[in-house]
């Protein structure tokens, strides 16, 4: 048996982190006790990556679920994300899903 059932608890587990972490103020004890086990699972070498305000590049290992014309995007970069990718070590357990917002037609 590998670490499959494991690596699925991780991903579970650092996603709803994530979501809830996005929900909170950042100066509440909430946000740092959140921040807190984020750095845990660091230690642990798992790494979960927002990918909001990246530019964005068709190499980067992240699944777009979307373009979409963005008022005031100059290039293109990922507007929001759907779900982040998370990583164990050089591993990927998860890739991100993300919407990539491209300039408005006739602006610069």
């Amino acid at each position: 048996m590998g670490d499959e059932p494991l690596e699925h608890v991780l991903v579970e587990v650092a996603t709803g982190l994530w979501r809830l972490q996005r929900r909170l103020d950042p100066g509440t004890p909430e946000a740092r006790q959140v921040r807190r086990i984020f750095d845990t699972l660091g230690d642990a070498d798992i790494r979960v990556d927002d990918h909001h305000g990246v530019t964005f590049d068709p190499g980067l290992a992240i699944d777009v679920v979307a373009y979409q014309p963005t008022e005031g995007v100059t290039r293109e970069q990922v507007i929001e994300t759907e779900r982040p990718s998370i990583y164990r070590g050089t591993a990927t357990l998860q890739r991100g899903r993300v919407i990539v917002g491209v300039p408005v037609e006739g602006t610069t």
